[in-house]
């Protein structure tokens, strides 16, 4: 009991009472319990801050990772097509550079991992 200068004891046989009650060794036992409360929800505070910042990065890296398969099927089949067509590289890759989707998704690409690195899970 010394260690920690305050025990929680449950029960009534010790104190009295029916409910569970903060007991000290030369401390108000009121002081004592608004402490401890405050401890609680500080802790759960930082808790709840750390899931929420966790849950976004999580979520800021499903959807890179959905953009960058998105990209890459965008170019996939672009590349196809102009095998089909017997298009010369030259055109397949001005194409490309200009392409709407992906300058788009390029663009979006960019924002989310400086915000995921703002976040502290960059990757």
């Amino acid at each position: 009991m010394r260690d920690c200068g305050f025990v929680f004891v449950a029960g009534g046989s010790q104190l009295g009472g029916g409910s569970s009650r903060a007991v000290c060794e030369g401390r108000r036992d009121a002081q004592v319990v608004k402490r401890a409360r405050t401890i609680v929800v500080r802790c759960a505070e930082k808790e709840e801050t750390f899931d929420e910042v966790a849950a976004r990065a999580a979520e800021i890296k499903e959807v890179i990772d959905g953009l960058k398969k998105f990209r890459q099927r965008i170019i996939d089949d672009t590349t196809a097509l102009a095998k089909k067509i017997k298009a010369p590289q030259k055109k397949l890759k001005e194409a490309l550079a200009k392409h709407p989707d992906i300058l788009k998704i390029d663009s979006s690409l960019i924002e989310l991992e400086k915000e995921l690195n703002e976040l502290g899970y960059g990757q």
